[in-house]
C-alpha cells in the first residue's frame, strides 16, 4: 500500500457508511419512498453498478460493496481500469463471483487495496484475481495469507489501521527485529483483521524501549507487541529513552570498604550513554591516596577521574592508606545522669563529657593520633536517640572506640578501677592490652590503692552484653569502657569533681595510648606489633587459610609463603583483613606461611616482626553425615566434598570399638551407603571423608564428626 494515502483511507473507510436513510427489505436497498438497487457506494454517493464506481472513483477513495454481485455481464464485466491511481475496494464482508475464463476481477491498470470478503471464480481451476501491467497491483491487508495466484477462491479478512508513534530514537519492525519497517508518526500500517500480528521494536545505539501505550492505555514494556485478534483500529506509541548508567566509585583501605578517608564529589553520578563525567577525590587527615583503579586498568593517585563516551557502568576503585592512627571517643552517658548518691553535685554524665574534651585536645597532641567524638553536645535529647549500641558502631573504619565511665554500686563503696573489654577473639588482644595499660595508669593518677580490674561480660548469644563493646565488635574495632573508680564511693566523687583532676587524667591516659600504640609527640612512629593467635590450615582440597589477631598500631598485614619451613619466602597477599585464603593450591602437598604487620607513614612503611612458621596441607573438607538405622541395617547420607574422588566409609562397635573401613565408594557423585548385616539392639559409629589421587598417591581428606545409630 502506498503508506502516504493511508490517511486517506482512513477517511474514506468511515465514508463507507451509507448516510442516507435505508431499509432492507427481502434484501432489496430502499431509498425514501420507492425501492432501488445499489452494488456499491463511494462515500455518501451510491452507484447501481460496481462498473459505475470503478469509473467514479477517484485516487485515494474508498469504494464499499453494498451487495453480493456477479461479474461477467455487459453491466458488471469486472474490469478495473485506473491508470496512475490508488484506490480502496471494501467488500464489506460480501462476495464477487463469477465464471470467467481470464479471472472473476481483472486489473488492467492502477493499483486496489482490496479486503473484507470473498472473490470466487465457480469456472473450476481458474484464478479469481488477474493482474495485467507491471504496475498494476492488488493489495491485500498485511499478515493475510494469499491463497496463490491461481486460486479460484479468496477469502480476504477485514483490515484495520495501526498507527504507531514513536520519539525517533528508534525503528518499529513487522514480523522480526529485521522484518519490514512500519511507518510512523506519518503513516500506519493496513494490518488483516483476526490474524496475529507481531512488531518489534528496536532502539537506536544507547536506547531501550521506556513505554508503550496502546489505546490510550500503558501496557508492560518489553522488545515486541503481539496483537492476536484485531477488530478495530489501533493507535500504539513507543517510547524509547536513553539508556543511564550509575556509576559509584568505592574507596578501600587496603581490603576493607572506607567510609572515611576521601571525599568523592559528586559521591554518584547517573551517566547517559555516550556522556561524559568527572569525579573529583579529596583525601581527607591521616589518609594517604595509592592508587586508582578503572575497570581494572591503574591510574595512579589521580584525584580527578574523567570518564568520556560511557558505554558501560565503570567500575572505580579508590585505593587508600592509613598513614594515622584513628580513634573515636565516646564521652559516655548524657548530662545530668547517673546522679552520685553520696556526693549531691556529682553526675556521671557531666564530669565524664568534661573528661573526654580533655582527652580528646591531649591526645591531638600527638601527630598521626586523630579523634573524633560519637556526639556534638551532651544534652539529653542526643544522649536518649544514640544508644550504647549505636555509639559503638560509629567506629566503623577507625582504630579504636574508648569510651569513658565511672562505676556505680548499691551497696559499700569499692575504689578500683575497671577496664571492660571486648569478647571477639580476632579483638580481645588488642582490646585487654590497651585495657591493662590503662586502668593502671588512672589507678597512680587518681591514687587509688585497691588493685584495677579487667572485666567481660556475654549475652546469651555469646556476644558482649555491653552495648558499646557489641556495636564496636560488629563493625571490627576493638574497644575499651574505662570505669573511672565508683562514683558511690565519696573519695572518687570529689576526686572526679575537681577540673584539675580530670586535666591530669587526661595527660596521662592520652600518653597511654599513645605509647600503646608507638606514637610520640616528636612524630616518630613505631612499627607495630606482632600479630599474635597466628595460624595456618588446609581448608579445602586446593586451599588453605591463615587467620590471625590484630595488631595494635597496623595499617594491614603481609603474607609470606614457602613450600620448605626454611624458605625462600614469598609475599603472597597484603591485606587489611584479619584471614587470608591462599586458592590454587596442591592437594597433600605441605605449605609453610608466616605473616607480619606494617603501618603506613608519611616516609614509608614501617613493619612488625614476623610471627612463627605455620605449615598448611591442603586436603579435602570434612563432610556432613547423617546416619539412619532400620531392621538390621544402617543408612548413611553424606554432603558432597568440593575436589574429593571417592569416599571412605568407617565404622566402629559402640564408641569406642576399634575403627575399620567398611567401604571404598570410587566415585564423586555417590554420597550416601547403606551397610547391611548389622546386629540389632547394637550401638555403632559411623564416620566418613572424601579422598583424591594426586600424581598417583591418595591424599585422604578431613573425617567427619562421629555418627552414633542404634539398629532397630
Amino acid at each position: 500500500m502506498n503508506r502516504n494515502k493511508s490517511a486517506k483511507t482512513t477517511r474514506r473507510l468511515a465514508l463507507c457508511i451509507v448516510l442516507t436513510l435505508a431499509l432492507i427489505v427481502n434484501g432489496s436497498f430502499v431509498t425514501g419512498a420507492y425501492a432501488e438497487q445499489y452494488a456499491a457506494s463511494i462515500g455518501t454517493q451510491n452507484y447501481q453498478t460496481l462498473d459505475q464506481a470503478l469509473n467514479a472513483v477517484k485516487d485515494g477513495e474508498t469504494i464499499c460493496l453494498l451487495g453480493d454481485l456477479v461479474t461477467g455481464s455487459q453491466t458488471e464485466p469486472g474490469i478495473i481500469n485506473k491508470p496512475g491511481i490508488e484506490f480502496n475496494l471494501d467488500l464489506g464482508g460480501k462476495t464477487i463471483s463469477g465464471n470467467s475464463q481470464t479471472g472473476v476481477l481483472q486489473l488492467k491498470s492502477g493499483k486496489v487495496n482490496l479486503y473484507n470478503g470473498q472473490i470466487i471464480n465457480t469456472n473450476s481451476g481458474t484464478p479469481a484475481l488477474a493482474v495485467f501491467g507491471e504496475s498494476s497491483k492488488f493489495i491485500f491487508p498485511t499478515g493475510y495469507a494469499t491463497p496463490g495466484t491461481d486460486a479460484s477462491q479468496w477469502n480476504i479478512p477485514a483490515g484495520y489501521h495501526i498507527n504507531f508513534n514513536n520519539d525517533g530514537n528508534g525503528t518499529v519492525h513487522y514480523g522480526s527485529p529485521t522484518g519490514p519497517l512500519v511507518p510512523t508518526e506519518t503513516g500506519s500500517l493496513f494490518a488483516g483483521g483476526n490474524i496475529p500480528h507481531h512488531f518489534y521494536f528496536v532502539p537506536n545505539t544507547g536506547y531501550l524501549v521506556g513505554s508503550l501505550v496502546v489505546n490510550g492505555a500503558s501496557v508492560p514494556v518489553d522488545n515486541q507487541y503481539t496483537v492476536l485478534n484485531l477488530t478495530k483500529d489501533q493507535t500504539v506509541r513507543v517510547g524509547f529513552k536513553i539508556i543511564t548508567f550509575a556509576i559509584t566509585p568505592h574507596a578501600f583501605t587496603g581490603d576493607a570498604p572506607a567510609d572515611q578517608g576521601a571525599v568523592i564529589s559528586p559521591r554518584s553520578a547517573i551517566v547517559p550513554y555516550g556522556g561524559n563525567q568527572t569525579f573529583g577525590i579529596s583525601v581527607q587527615p591521616g589518609y594517604k591516596l595509592t592508587n586508582v583503579v578503572v575497570d581494572g586498568v591503574s591510574k595512579g593517585p589521580i584525584t580527578t577521574i574523567t570518564l568520556t563516551d560511557v558505554t558501560k557502568a565503570a567500575n572505580i576503585t579508590i585505593q587508600l592508606e592509613k598513614t594515622a592512627f584513628f580513634i573515636m571517643l565516646d564521652a559516655g552517658h548524657y548530662e545530668y545522669y547517673n546522679h552520685s548518691p553520696v556526693v549531691a553535685t556529682y553526675y556521671e554524665g557531666n564530669a565524664m563529657w568534661i573528661l573526654h574534651k580533655y582527652v580528646k585536645q591531649e591526645l591531638e597532641k600527638y601527630p598521626g593520633i586523630i579523634v573524633d567524638t560519637t556526639r556534638p553536645d551532651n544534652s539529653g535529647a542526643i544522649g536518649s536517640a544514640l544508644g550504647p549500641y549505636e555509639r559503638g558502631a560509629m567506629g566503623k573504619g577507625y582504630d579504636l572506640v574508648l569510651s569513658l565511665h565511672s562505676n556505680a554500686c548499691s551497696s559499700g563503696a569499692p575504689n578500683y578501677v575497671v577496664g571492660i573489654c571486648t569478647l571477639n577473639p580476632k579483638l580481645t588482644t588488642v582490646s585487654k592490652g590497651l585495657a591493662l595499660k590503662l586502668v593502671s595508669t588512672v589507678s597512680n593518677v587518681m591514687g587509688i590503692s585497691q588493685l584495677p580490674r579487667i572485666y567481660t561480660k556475654a549475652q546469651s548469644d555469646g556476644r558482649d552484653w555491653y552495648g558499646v563493646n557489641r556495636g564496636a565488635s560488629d563493625v571490627g574495632v576493638p574497644s575499651v569502657i574505662l570505669e573511672h573508680s565508683f562514683h558511690t564511693n565519696i573519695q572518687s566523687a570529689l576526686w572526679l569533681l575537681k577540673d584539675a583532676n580530670l586535666q591530669a587524667l587526661a595527660v596521662a591516659e592520652a600518653k597511654t595510648i599513645a605509647t600503646y600504640y608507638g606514637v610520640s609527640k616528636s612524630g616518630i612512629v613505631l612499627a607495630p606489633k606482632t600479630p599474635t593467635s597466628f595460624d595456618a590450615y588446609g581448608s579445602a582440597y586446593n586451599q588453605a587459610k591463615v587467620v590471625w589477631t590484630m595488631s595494635s598500631g597496623a595499617s594491614g598485614y603481609q603474607v609470606y609463603r614457602a613450600t620448605a619451613s626454611g624458605g625462600p619466602y614469598t609475599k603472597v597477599k597484603t591485606t587489611s583483613l584479619l584471614s587470608f585464603t591462599n586458592t590454587d593450591l596442591t592437594c597433600g602437598k605441605v605449605y609453610y606461611y608466616k605473616v607480619r604487620a606494617y603501618r603506613t607513614t608519611d616516609t614509608g612503611n614501617k613493619y612488625s616482626n614476623f610471627t612463627a612458621v605455620n605449615p598448611a596441607r591442603p586436603i579435602p573438607a570434612k563432610p556432613g553425615v547423617n546416619v539412619y538405622a532400620s531392621i538390621g541395617k544402617a543408612q548413611l547420607k553424606w554432603t558432597a566434598v568440593k575436589g574429593a574422588q571417592g569416599y571412605i566409609v568407617y565404622r566402629r562397635a559402640g564408641t569406642t570399638g576399634t575403627q575399620i573401613r567398611v567401604k571404598t565408594i570410587a566415585a564423586s557423585d555417590v554420597f550416601q551407603w547403606t551397610n547391611k548385616g548389622l546386629t540389632t539392639g547394637k550401638t555403632y559409629t559411623y564416620q566418613v571423608r572424601g579422598y583424591r589421587v594426586v600424581s598417583g598417591k591418595t591424599i585422604l581428606g578431613k573425617l567427619s564428626t562421629p555418627d552414633i545409630v542404634k539398629i532397630k
